[in-house]
């Protein structure tokens, strides 16, 4: 979030106090109080890919010809997803949203 241009001394705002943090250069040098956020449209993705997963789950448990209970190593296919599968890729999206920034 950009401020209007900061006045004091050594980088502090009168009105926002020393928590300003001046970005730009020159007379186009503005006072910046908040860090920069992850991008909605990332959090949005994340989210969807979230439910998605959730989604994914309830397939695998309750879809035609129980695929859930399908062997994979002597374990279900539904144990494969919930436990290994779906956490990575939950933590995968979660990650790239969070690391995803606005201009």
């Amino acid at each position: 979030m950009l401020w209007p241009r900061a006045s004091g001394a050594h980088g502090q705002n009168r009105r926002f106090g020393p928590a300003c943090q001046l970005v730009g250069v020159g007379a186009g040098r503005r006072c910046r109080i908040l860090p920069s956020v992850s991008s909605l449209a990332a959090r949005r993705a994340a989210v969807v890919v979230l439910l998605a997963l959730i989604a994914g789950a309830a397939f695998l448990a309750h879809g035609p010809l129980a695929l859930g209970s399908l062997r994979l190593g002597g374990v279900s296919l539904l144990w494969w997803y919930a436990a290994a599968a779906a956490p990575l890729v939950a933590i995968g999206a979660v990650v790239a949203a969070l690391l995803v920034r606005e201009p």
